[in-house]
């Protein structure tokens, strides 16, 4: 298909010694890159391509397709380049577009100008790189193509001390009489995204342990909450899509359900603080089938630092999926973020989030050498909260439970909630907390300590 043409047409260029572009956004690919509208754009990520006959000499087949549609003639939205171009660089760009109708400048559905620029510099006029306008045909699937063997700098000679160019800004309605939709498609640069297989085995980093892994069967991080999927583990995993990039024969899989927050929720073997901070850096293998849908955001693997249940003062990090069908690595690194809660005592793994249109409904993630910092990494003289400092007994539960607690300073409050995240219960401390009054199922109860926080699973018979 689309893939094996690509690769055919990089042969081939190769080949003849042209000079090679890639394709970073296509959306019957699943591949996308960074796009944020700019005041009242609207855009949106896959949508059913509404042409796939014209132009008869050249159709675009693609399924599906990118939109944007303006609020007014001089909206835009921009493109974050996966790397920056630098003065002198070659620049190679292309993509497709279509319109229903015609237009040029203060004529139909108007022209579309595109520029580049710094993000630090801004868009002003003497730091940009205007690249060439185009007017519309309309009715027909259209290519805009750009080159550059040799990019210039701005007048004032700071691009390259600013980053490089790192931005394109893209006008789709400019001069509009009437603003429509204007849908786009594979947009090529020379810049090499081939993804490289990872080694069969991962590298387990210094100061962290296994939370999750398949190769040494080492699953030593309770899990507390899967919300708005199915997971699959341990004695039900499944088996790996392929053993190329990860040799594990079996591996997690996690299938997102109608969620707009689908995730699951990871106790840490010790709470973060900024005390320990520098050690928060978490890492997991994932394979994502091409397969899936994308929801507007674009696909994404994002990970929440979280004091518990609770979200104030919650941290995240995202990593956008732009390689499918293939094993790859994702780093979490929270070494630099902002900690506004006393302690961090799980981590959330969230996909495709947020899903607010349930386009991801269905899709399929495969999961394996989930790594973090380990307890004894993150422990501090004051914060000591670990996984044997706090057991709920009896578990399971018929009507009340005890909390039994060593190494541990004084129980603040104890909150029970459902397995989807609604507060039930809300308890001081007491010798018995009593859900005789609950139906039977699995319950969370969030522990608040002076040390931090701690989240247990109970069943109620």
């Amino acid at each position: 298909m689309k893939k094996q043409l690509l690769t055919l047409t990089l042969a081939l260029t190769c080949f003849i010694g042209v000079s090679q572009t890639f394709i970073h956004h296509s959306a019957d690919d699943n591949v996308f890159l960074n796009v944020t509208p700019v005041a009242a754009a609207t855009y949106t990520a896959s949508v059913v391509n509404p042409d796939t006959v014209n132009p008869a000499a050249n159709p675009n087949t693609s399924t599906n397709v990118s939109s944007i549609l303006s609020g007014a003639v001089n909206n835009n939205f921009l493109i974050h380049l996966p790397e920056p171009y630098f003065v002198g660089d070659a620049f190679d760009f292309k993509f497709r577009f279509y319109s229903e109708n015609s237009g040029s400048n203060g004529n139909g559905s108007g022209r579309i100008i595109v520029r580049m620029f710094n993000s630090t510099l801004g868009t002003g006029a003497s730091n940009r790189i205007n690249l060439s306008n185009t007017d519309k045909v309309g009715g027909e699937w259209e290519e805009y193509t750009y080159s550059e063997a040799a990019l210039p700098d701005n007048a004032n000679g700071t691009i390259d001390a600013n980053g490089g160019f790192d931005t394109i800004l893209f006008i789709p309605a400019n001069g509009a009489v009437t603003i429509e939709t204007l849908y786009f498609d594979d947009i090529e640069l020379n810049i090499d995204n081939t993804p490289t297989s990872l080694p069969s085995e991962a590298t387990l980093d210094a100061g962290n342990d296994w939370y999750h892994n398949y190769s040494p069967d080492t699953f030593d991080v309770t899990i507390n909450e899967v919300l708005g999927g199915v997971f699959l583990e341990q004695a039900a995993a499944v088996a790996t899509p392929t053993t190329t990039g990860n040799s594990s024969p079996l591996v997690a899989k996690f299938t997102k359900g109608e969620d707009v927050h689908s995730q699951l929720k990871f106790q840490l073997p010790a709470v973060i603080t900024t005390a320990n901070q520098s050690a928060a850096i978490f890492k997991i293998r994932a394979y994502i089938p091409s397969t899936n849908t994308a929801p507007t955001v674009g696909s994404r693997l994002r990970l929440f630092l979280r004091d518990g249940i609770e979200t104030t003062g919650q941290r995240n990090v995202t990593n956008d999926v732009t390689v499918f069908d293939q094993w790859q690595e994702y780093t979490f690194d929270f070494t630099g973020a902002n900690l506004t809660a006393a302690s961090y005592s799980t981590v959330n793994l969230l996909f495709d989030q947020p899903d607010t249109d349930l386009l991801s409904t269905g899709n399929e993630y495969f999961l394996d050498a989930f790594q973090g910092p380990s307890g004894a990494t993150l422990t501090t003289n004051d914060f000591e909260l670990n996984n044997a400092s706090i057991v709920a007994y009896p578990n399971p539960v018929t009507n009340s439970f005890q909390l039994a607690a060593s190494n541990v300073n004084n129980i603040e409050s104890v909150t029970l909630y459902s397995i989807t995240g609604k507060l039930l219960k809300t308890f001081n401390e007491e010798v018995n907390y009593d859900i005789s009054d609950l139906a039977t199922g699995v319950y969370i109860v969030n522990i608040k300590t002076q040390s931090g926080s701690k989240a247990l699973r109970i069943i109620k018979e």
